[in-house]
């Protein structure tokens, strides 16, 4: 089982419980939705706090009738109660306990009830029963969830599991004399004992092996420190208040204004260059919030407050785990958090954490030991499903990220693939004859910078989103309109222009900034009609227009 915090389960006779401490120990909670004819006293206010408190829950019905048309009623009941709230349960339990459920009663109440829940368009149901087990017959074939008490000493700790009940169940009430914080009196607590794991529980639908909801999709730890080591490669930088935006004047304007002990004149340099570079910024707990607004992807639109993770301080996210230990005993888990007052990171294994460490650092990828961590914490059921398995590989495509000098990589192939097809020269390396080897070095920083001159670009050798804009349209050419099929023939001693390289934009003015108007291939010849002085770029005559075409790409000659 994935559980590691408590399940409780809770009505109103807990009074007014303390949810933010209660959360810190929580993975699930069941809430008492109804009874009889009546709605529980604290359920709204219990239902608001879990909402706020970020704590997945469930709701359960206490049931009092007695013939099948009681439990029709009694289940309507139910359903009125919970649908009424700001969320929905994500599971719907009737609890038979009552004395008028009797041994000739129980079937007919039990799935009249839960028949009423199905119609109602629930798709977790389930029992909580005990000694009526027996008598519910065919009800429990009905059930996508069996929840049974069965105490042993009934001690407030975890019995042997001698005590567990023989009957098939997905849940066990171990105790009514448990403790959990933010409760002042006893309270029930319940384990895992099916094959269903917990995110079965905190989820949609009864397979336990679905996705849930596309709007509300339950992320593994996993893929949240896979996406932790995409945003180190990616060369995020920080940016105080910020949650994985893009950088641009605007934002920093607008944070310059709400923070301007941060965005101080001696750091405006940096600020802009980030800006310039197209980088994404994130601050530390921002780098936290901006996977689940984001919803796991680097290039996602980030909707504030999605997936369950509410906008907290460093030290607030940290009082949401449910499960907390000095740095010296962290385990091997991905996905963990690490903290020390006022800052947070994330554990991505192998002893390796990333944080967005300030803004002389930017995102730094390090080991856990070379921190000053104080304390490590697992984040709860509602926002993170904590799974075995190993962190997927980063894998980026040309534009995903800014490329410099040794960085490696699919999206460094690929420039390089393009650097080639445009004439440059890469060397060769081993089995890379042509250089193509997904390792930006030297030969690969030097041609990035050739082509960077050659275009009119900031000549940095870095392939930021600038370069990429201008590499692309090189070597992709429009679909329209069709390519000029037969060649003219030419006068002796007419000054032409061949086209040097494979599929070449054409555009309407003398350089890149102008709209293409078709392209051309390598060995056609046109009419040459003039070269701009200040971009070198050459005019062509092209059936009966005038198109202009770059001098890397193309030359000038006489036939």
């Amino acid at each position: 089982m994935d559980q590691m915090g408590k399940i409780a389960d809770i009505s109103k006779w807990q009074g007014n419980v303390n949810w933010s401490e209660a959360a810190k120990e929580l993975d699930l909670v069941i809430l008492r939705a109804s009874c009889g004819t009546s709605e529980d006293a604290k359920y709204e206010r219990n239902v608001n706090a879990c909402i706020e408190n970020s704590i997945p829950f469930g709701a359960y019905h206490y049931v009092k009738a007695g013939t099948a048309a009681d439990a029709v009623k009694e289940a309507q009941v139910f359903l009125k109660v919970t649908a009424a709230k700001k969320r929905k349960p994500a599971f719907y339990i009737a609890d038979i306990e009552y004395e008028a459920q009797t041994k000739t009663t129980t079937e007919a109440v039990c799935v009249a009830f839960l028949q009423a829940l199905r119609d109602g368009g629930c798709e977790k149901i389930g029992l909580y029963i005990n000694t009526r087990y027996n008598w519910a017959g065919k009800a429990i074939g009905m059930c996508d969830i069996m929840w049974i008490p069965h105490w042993g000493k009934n001690d407030g700790n975890v019995p042997d599991d001698k005590y567990k009940s023989s009957h098939p169940h997905d849940l066990w009430q171990y105790t009514s004399k448990g403790s959990l914080a933010g409760v002042s009196g006893r309270v029930d607590l319940n384990l895992l004992t099916g094959t269903k794991p917990l995110s079965y529980f905190v989820g949609s639908g009864q397979n336990g092996e679905e996705k849930l909801k596309e709007e509300n999709p339950m992320f593994t730890n996993l893929e949240f420190a896979a996406f932790c080591l995409a945003v180190y490669a990616a060369k995020w930088v920080y940016w105080y208040g910020t949650c994985g935006y893009k950088c641009t004047t605007s934002r920093y304007n607008s944070k310059k204004n709400q923070y301007p002990a941060h965005y101080t004149a001696a750091r405006e340099s940096g600020y802009k260059k980030d800006i310039a570079e197209g980088r994404m910024c994130a601050d530390c707990v921002g780098l936290i919030k901006a996977f689940f607004w984001l919803s796991g992807k680097l290039d996602g639109t980030s909707k504030y407050g999605a997936n369950n993770c509410p906008d907290v301080s460093a030290n607030g996210m940290y009082k949401k785990c449910v499960k907390t230990g000095p740095i010296s005993t962290i385990p091997d888990i991905p996905g963990l958090i690490v903290w020390k007052s006022g800052h947070i990171g994330v554990y991505v294994g192998d002893g390796y954490t990333v944080e967005m460490k300030g803004f002389n650092y930017d995102c730094v990828k390090a080991k856990v030991t070379a921190g000053k961590w104080t304390n490590w914490g697992q984040l709860p059921a509602s926002m993170l499903n904590y799974v075995s398995g190993e962190v997927a590989g980063v894998v980026f495509k040309l534009g995903d990220r800014t490329l410099a000098k040794g960085d490696k990589g699919e999206d460094v192939t690929e420039l390089q693939e393009i650097l080639v097809g445009l004439g440059y020269n890469l060397g060769t390396y081993g089995t890379a004859k042509n250089g193509v080897d997904g390792d930006f070095g030297t030969k690969t920083l030097n041609a990035v910078k050739a082509f960077q001159t050659a275009n009119g670009l900031t000549v940095n050798g870095t392939v930021d989103a600038a370069t990429v804009k201008a590499l692309k349209p090189a070597v992709e050419p429009e679909p329209a309109p069709t390519p000029v099929e037969e060649q003219p023939t030419f006068a002796v001693g007419t000054k032409i222009v061949e086209i040097t390289t494979g599929s070449v934009n054409a555009r309407i003015g003398d350089s890149q900034k102008y709209d293409t108007t078709g392209y051309v291939q390598k060995g056609d010849k046109f009419e040459w009609v003039a070269t701009s002085p200040t971009t070198g770029w050459h005019a062509i005559r092209m059936e009966k227009r005038i198109c202009w075409v770059s001098p890397n790409y193309s030359k000038v000659v006489v036939v």
